[in-house]
């Protein structure tokens, strides 16, 4: 159903899941922010995004899809 399917996406890629998706794998710990700064939901969920983007440039599509299909596999 397309309305599924949208609200399924919308939910996935909000700020803030991304965001929990970082903390829960614990991808946070490998950034460097300058002093005093802290990491909020929108450069955590930036962080993703970039490694994701990283994942497709070095890889192809197919390895992003394997990745987001693991890291929320608990979705489908």
């Amino acid at each position: 159903d397309e309305g599924v399917h949208t609200k399924l996406r919308s939910s996935i890629t909000n700020n803030n899941v991304l965001a929990k998706t970082v903390e829960k794998l614990g991808i946070e710990k490998a950034i460097r922010l300058g002093f005093g700064q802290k990491a909020n939901s929108n450069i955590l969920s930036d962080l993703f995004e970039a490694i994701i983007g990283a994942i497709y440039l070095d890889g192809s599509f197919h390895s992003v899809h394997y990745v987001v299909k693991k890291i929320y596999e608990e979705y489908w």
